[in-house]
């Protein structure tokens, strides 16, 4: 068959469309598939012409090597499965087909009934109605779907759904409470939306709301001197992970948006910092103090290697500095800067929290509070207004003027 001219999304919609006709699962094409050529239709564009993209490139850019012709082998599991999501799509613009097969149970151990079927599909238009981020709704349906495949929303009784939430026991504490929020959320939809019994929201523990929670940690500012003059002196790259670490102290920037900051996102004409959040996409702009321009100056120039990478962050090869890599190191360096924990918390967010008692002790109204942090709504920020540390100053750092 003669390669078809087709834009990018219709191509993605073809393709999609074929597989679920072929007995594709909602959740493989959901979970393996569609994040990937999203990603790709963000960056080249809805309208472009499918012949006219270099695939290769695109998708290098994305997950920073060449997919296609490294060995599968050396691939992490999500770069496999971006290979696969993008070799089905070349297949299908090339010949109106996949060869891949689907195969049982890859993704879901089991079959949803009818009904659980038809509440899944209205929660995921009311996730996505919410502006939650792809990965949050996928993350949202994935455990929602593992529920519903074990307690049909036909026999749904508070009696399975206590036995279900009981196995979370299995899991580590913070991924058990996780759990435990999405389907509280989920139960109020279906109590709401779908007509199920309200008393199975009896089954879930209750969670702690934003209104009632407290920030658990919190650091003197003493202590972050303490952890600032420990990062610029030690390790193998201490100007990199001294500009990161005075980032999240001065503009409270969430470990992911570190990652994702680019040499475009410094504006060094006008002094100013500009990201786009990865939790809410909301855009923030905060003006670059002396101290914080310098650290990234002095990063930029002295110690950063050359590379084809737009970030700023980078690791010592060149590549792309991942998030999942910023609070195990800001966590290290707590350890080994003489900072008494106490059992704290010690990880890149509780710099962020400490930043917001800061504000809140130098009598900063909530709203600006919340604009800094980059919160979507106040309700969130007004946990912090729980602490009471009347005494917490960033001496040291010059904390930027956020009118």
């Amino acid at each position: 068959m003669k390669e078809v001219f087709m834009q990018v999304l219709q191509l993605i919609q073809d393709t999609e469309g074929w597989m679920y006709r072929q007995g594709f699962s909602r959740a493989t094409i959901t979970l393996g598939y569609r994040p990937h050529w999203n990603k790709f239709r963000r960056l080249v564009g809805e309208e472009t012409d499918f012949s006219k993209c270099n695939l290769s490139q695109s998708v290098k850019s994305i997950y920073g090597k060449d997919i296609f012709s490294t060995d599968p082998y050396r691939l992490s599991k999500t770069e496999s499965n971006a290979r696969k999501a993008f070799c089905a799509l070349r297949e299908f613009n090339s010949s109106g087909r996949v060869s891949r097969r689907p195969r049982s149970g890859v993704s879901i151990e089991k079959p949803l009934t009818a009904e659980s079927s038809r509440i899944l599909n209205g929660y995921e238009g009311h996730l996505l109605g919410r502006g939650l981020t792809e990965a949050t709704t996928r993350n949202n349906l994935q455990v929602i779907r593992r529920f519903l495949a074990e307690c049909p929303a036909e026999d749904i009784t508070r009696e399975n759904v206590l036995g279900y939430v009981n196995g979370f026991g299995k899991y580590r504490r913070l991924t058990a409470a996780t759990y435990r929020n999405v389907l509280q959320r989920f139960s109020a939809f279906c109590s709401e939306n779908e007509g199920l019994p309200m008393d199975i929201q009896e089954g879930f523990l209750p969670y702690k709301k934003r209104q009632g929670a407290e920030i658990a940690t919190i650091y003197t500012p003493e202590e972050l001197s303490l952890l600032l003059k420990y990062v610029s002196s030690h390790g193998k790259t201490p100007a990199r992970n001294y500009a990161l670490v005075l980032l999240i102290a001065v503009f409270g920037l969430r470990a992911e948006d570190i990652s994702d900051l680019t040499l475009s996102s410094i504006d060094w004409e006008k002094g100013t910092l500009r990201i786009v959040q990865s939790k809410n996409q909301k855009a923030l702009e905060h003006k670059l103090t002396d101290l914080t321009a310098n650290a990234l100056a002095h990063y930029l120039l002295d110690e950063r290697p050359e590379s084809e990478y737009i970030h700023v962050f980078l690791k010592q090869d060149g590549t792309k500095l991942a998030d999942r890599s910023v609070s195990p190191m800001v966590a290290y360096a707590f350890i080994c800067s003489g900072i008494e924990l106490k059992g704290r918390k010690h990880g890149s967010h509780s710099i962020r929290h400490s930043l917001a008692s800061n504000m809140l002790a130098a009598d900063v109204d909530i709203l600006t509070i919340s604009k800094v942090l980059g919160h979507s709504s106040v309700a969130t920020t007004k946990a912090y207004a729980k602490v009471d540390i009347p005494h917490l100053r960033l001496v040291g750092l010059e904390v930027p003027d956020y009118e």
